[in-house]
C-alpha cells in the first residue's frame, strides 16, 4: 500500500510539472500510458531483487521483522 500510495502522491507532481512542459501536439493518453508502464516496470523490477536478496541469504520468512 505505501508503494500504491507513494505512486500516486509523486505522480500527481510530476505529472503537473511534465504537463507544464508538454507539447501541443503530444499524445496525453500514449504519455499516460508509457508512464503507468514504467512505474508498474519499475516496480516489479524492485521486487524482484528484494526477493532475490531476502531468499539469496536464506533470511527466515516465517519471523516476525522485530
Amino acid at each position: 500500500m505505501g508503494q500504491a500510495f507513494f505512486s500516486i502522491g509523486a505522480g500527481v507532481g510530476f505529472i503537473m510539472t511534465y504537463g507544464a512542459y508538454l507539447p501541443k501536439d503530444a499524445s496525453i493518453g500514449k504519455s499516460a500510458l508509457t508512464i503507468i508502464a514504467e512505474d508498474v516496470g519499475a516496480a516489479l523490477l524492485v521486487g524482484v531483487a528484494i526477493y532475490s536478496i531476502v531468499f539469496g541469504i536464506n533470511f527466515p520468512v516465517d519471523e516476525d521483522p522485530a
